[in-house]
């Protein structure tokens, strides 16, 4: 396991995921082997410069609430994997769901019509 983004409304690691993943103000990016957080503001406010951010950062997953079909393409261009979350869930323990595989694909990120499934990944570890 790598780095994973987490789309957070606030600069903190108790932080609600935003609401939605281009308006997010903050990405949380979380370095699972380092065991560290570092939080980017968001200054473009879209899908596709929250997407260069992941990329920039070593993001190989993100985690949000939801995306609009833009973003949704370019996380598929950028092979990043994205799971969905409940919005009222704080970033410490999204980050321990993420760990014990609790979390799921975005069905809208699916691709061919395999249900919680992208880009043939299936679990974190996979």
């Amino acid at each position: 396991m790598g780095k994973i983004g987490f789309m957070t409304l606030l600069k903190r690691e108790d932080s609600k995921l935003s609401p939605h993943f281009g308006k997010a103000k903050w990405l949380a990016v979380v370095d699972l082997q380092k065991d560290t957080c570092e939080f980017f503001q968001n200054t473009g406010l879209n899908g596709k410069t929250v997407v260069e951010m992941l990329v920039k950062h070593g993001c190989e997953d993100v985690v949000f609430t939801a995306i609009g079909e833009g973003a949704l393409q370019h996380l598929k261009d950028a092979h990043i994997y994205g799971w969905s979350a409940p919005a009222d869930i704080p970033l410490t323990e999204l980050r321990r769901m993420y760990v014990r595989g609790e979390l799921r694909h975005d069905r809208k990120a699916s691709s061919g019509g395999h249900g919680l499934h992208i880009h043939g990944k299936t679990g974190q570890g996979a």
